[in-house]
């Protein structure tokens, strides 16, 4: 497998509670590290791919969801020339407390990425991509102008081409009547056919159990830590539960039955996802980064972000910058070719 290059996504933006895309990808590119703020919805249209998270590869097939969430990273590669697939991101908030039966929506999310639900019967499948469908027949399609940028900046690894984005509902015009309600409604009508094909594995169920609630109950402790220009501080556990007007303890199991992690992991994840944004898209030094994340100094980083991401903070810049400098390399070549070069 080739290096990973490391990719932050900024979606969906902080203006915005969704972002729905469907991407092809036509060549082979370099796989990259992503992460985002909000949690994702990968459903496989056609092709295959090979997806990475929490140390699991997992292969999806058309039908197949692949479930991230927040901050979680992850990384993922073409199996079959002309992959496509239907991706939505948004903010936990967009979808509230949603349950099915008593099980509320980020169950989902909890487990590790090898036992989430991925539509593994036939009949899930088809019933999966019949709603990509609709989808696609409903929503007009813009192509995305990121994606030529984001060949340079992001190290995709690969000539001018090789990705297309369409962003569904780009502009108004674009957006049927009750746009958001209706991205809701998708979304919901996708999570419940993966919660009814997973049902069987009722151990997952009682234990990421959710109550209603909760997840508006812990949205203060969800917003703390945002600084200016870029930083995030380090949150503590009482003043997590003292925003949201909890006792340490109970907030300890609010937040873990509701997000499936301990508010220590998600806070460490997110600072992880934060200085993993900075080494990437600036030149500022580790220890400045660390200070920047609310770790104690360098060495702190460097232990805390060798253990999520395998690599030293060092490396990982390294890897994004040879990465982008190679795909600058080709996208050049390849306005020459196209006589759009000097001369």
């Amino acid at each position: 497998m080739k290096p990973l290059a490391a990719h932050v996504v900024e979606l969906p933006q902080p203006e915005d509670p969704f972002c729905l895309t469907v991407g092809q990808q036509h060549q082979e590119i370099t796989p990259w590290i992503e992460m985002h703020p909000g949690c994702e919805i990968v459903l496989l249209l056609s092709g295959a791919q090979e997806r990475y998270c929490e140390q699991h590869w997992m292969r999806i097939e058309p039908g197949n969801v692949s479930l991230i969430g927040c901050w979680e990273s992850h990384s993922w590669r073409m199996l079959v020339p002309e992959t496509t697939a239907l991706v939505a991101y948004f903010s936990p908030e967009f979808l509230g407390d949603l349950h099915f039966d008593n099980i509320h929506w980020l169950s989902l999310f909890a487990p590790h990425p090898k036992d989430r639900p991925c539509g593994s019967s036939d009949k899930a499948r088809r019933r999966l991509l019949n709603i990509a469908s609709l989808i696609q027949d409903s929503v007009p399609g813009r192509v995305s102008d990121f994606e030529s940028a984001s060949i340079t900046a992001w190290g995709h690894g690969g000539p001018r081409g090789a990705f297309t984005t369409w962003i569904l509902g780009a502009t108004p015009e674009d957006r049927p009547p009750a746009w958001e309600t209706a991205v809701r409604v998708w979304l919901t009508e996708i999570l419940l056919i993966l919660y009814q094909d997973w049902g069987a594995q009722q151990d997952y169920l009682d234990r990421y159990h959710a109550h209603s609630g909760d997840l508006v109950r812990i949205m203060p402790a969800l917003e703390l830590g945002a600084g200016g220009d870029g930083e995030l501080v380090r949150v503590s556990l009482k003043e997590a539960a003292d925003a949201c007007g909890f006792s340490v303890s109970q907030f300890r199991s609010i937040f873990r039955r509701t997000m499936g992690v301990s508010f220590g992991r998600f806070e460490l994840a997110r600072r992880l996802g934060q200085a993993a944004r900075l080494l990437v898209t600036t030149d500022d030094s580790v220890e400045s980064i660390a200070d920047r994340c609310g770790f104690t100094d360098r060495s702190h980083l460097l232990r805390m972000f060798r253990q999520r991401y395998g690599k030293t903070p060092a490396a990982f810049r390294g890897e994004a910058r040879e990465s982008s400098e190679q795909a600058f390399k080709l996208v050049l070549e390849s306005a020459e070719v196209g006589g759009l070069g000097p001369g």
